[in-house]
């Protein structure tokens, strides 16, 4: 190896050290990255979880009624259902081509109906235990500003 390469190279080796020690020193961290990603998360679950919380309210008090929430959604439900059914019919019945998307789409239509009648179950759950609803929320997050019940 010439001189002029072992020059090059502790030269390179020297600059690289420093650029490295400059770009731990001003660059954010990761640590600090996945805390600002973390809060974000809080930040919307808590948010989620107001509307949620809002959701129940109203429909505890009667400004919303509760009877046609149910109905709405088990109309969603069973709109869910009969396409799972119409594409169950078209995946045994139909082409090779389209038995794959169409049975893609039966367990999708499956999959929104359950999601559906479970938001609905807990939903209707928390009116039935409000106090015990409202009292885990503030336990979770003691500083969120929950409305009163009317």
């Amino acid at each position: 190896m010439e001189t002029k390469d072992a020059w090059l190279l502790l030269a390179g080796a020297v600059l690289g050290y420093i650029i490295n020690l400059m770009a731990t020193f001003t660059a954010p961290s990761v640590g600090t990255a996945f805390s600002k990603l973390k809060s974000g998360f809080i930040e919307r679950n808590k948010a989620k979880a107001l509307a949620a919380y809002v959701e129940v309210c109203d429909l505890k008090s009667g400004t919303w009624d509760k009877y046609l929430y149910a109905l709405n959604s088990w109309g969603f439900i069973l709109v869910y259902m009969l396409f799972c059914i119409m594409c169950s019919i078209i995946a045994v019945l139909g082409n090779p081509e389209i038995k794959v998307p169409a049975g893609i789409g039966a367990v999708l239509g499956w999959l929104m109906a359950i999601r559906r009648t479970a938001y609905l179950v807990i939903t209707l759950n928390r009116i039935r235990n409000f106090e015990t609803y409202r009292a885990e929320l503030l336990r979770r997050w003691p500083d969120i500003n929950l409305p009163d019940a009317k």
